[in-house]
């Protein structure tokens, strides 16, 4: 399933356990489709996790608000099969 093309914007909140804000990101990605800039969301977040040192060996848990880039998000973590607004740890 494809999403509409346009020019698309990215962002998102790394949280830690006690919901404390470590990390706010924002960015434009050009002309894309709505699902694609999703993944690319999530997939700079996961980024900007294994960056930060002191998260070094925590869990990751992503939130996405797109059932579909959780259902695609999901193909790429073996053993899941979870289809939750909560992507899953990883």
């Amino acid at each position: 399933m494809k999403g509409s093309l346009g020019l698309a914007s990215i962002g998102g909140v790394l949280r830690d356990h006690m919901g404390k804000i470590l990390c706010v990101l924002s960015s434009h990605v050009g002309i894309q489709d709505v699902i694609l800039a999703e993944l690319l969301a999530i997939l700079r977040a996961c980024e900007l996790f294994g960056l930060r040192p002191n998260l070094a060996n925590r869990p990751l848990t992503v939130i996405s608000d797109s059932k579909t880039a959780d259902s695609w998000f999901l193909g790429f973590i073996p053993g899941n099969n979870s289809h939750d607004q909560v992507i899953g740890d990883i």
